[in-house]
């Protein structure tokens, strides 16, 4: 398993260029690669969605930040912070973080009226396929508090597991080089099914 701190960052900005408009399995619902320009829309969100996103103490940094520490976070050297969209309104963000050597890191969050529907997991799976295909990824690794279940089981939904109990955090790795989604492994082996049932001889 490769650790985080095997690797140093290297991820050039100028790389973000290349990062198309990514599609999910939910019609209307794109993302996209956020910059400056996105920081009134995202501190909006933020600050309609305050007490859903700090109950357990996470993001308290995001939500106290002003206009420009927003456009400064969007612009971070070692990440690439995609805008997730509902219908051209921005719902939520899905960051990369380039570690160095395949290795990335995952921040998620999502607005309040937003939550419930699935939606983060279309978007992150949409990430994971953009890391493996595009920035050839072998590892992916999200810290999430023990009291955040939800979180907890959003990733473990996507194939994420646990590596490692840390006392602020868990540590989830994903291996990207063996991943599918339990969506696509279910519907496989609903197939399959379906393929024998439709080979099976009549009995008379």
């Amino acid at each position: 398993m490769t650790y985080v701190s095997d690797v140093e960052a290297t991820f050039d900005l100028a790389t973000r260029g290349d990062a198309e408009v990514l599609g999910t399995d939910v019609d209307g619902l794109p993302l996209r690669i956020l910059s400056h320009k996105d920081a009134a829309a995202v501190m909006a969100l933020v600050q309609a969605s305050r007490e859903h996103l700090t109950p357990h103490g996470d993001y308290t940094d995001l939500v106290d930040r002003d206009l420009a520490a927003h456009g400064a976070a969007l612009e971070q050297a070692d990440e690439e912070p995609f805008g997730v969209f509902l219908k051209d309104e921005l719902v939520g963000t899905v960051s990369l973080i380039h570690y160095g050597n395949g290795v990335f890191g995952l921040g998620y969050w999502i607005g309040a009226a937003y939550r419930g529907r699935g939606l983060m997991t279309e978007a992150i799976a949409a990430v994971i396929r953009f890391a493996r295909d595009s920035r050839n990824a072998v590892a992916i690794w999200a810290g999430i508090k023990p009291v955040n279940s939800a979180s907890c089981h959003l990733v473990d939904r996507l194939g994420f597991r646990l590596a490692r109990e840390q006392d602020t955090h868990l540590s989830y790795c994903l291996d990207v080089a063996t991943w599918r989604r339990m969506k696509d492994i279910e519907l496989t082996a609903c197939s399959r099914t379906h393929a024998k049932r439709k080979m099976a001889p009549l009995l008379v």
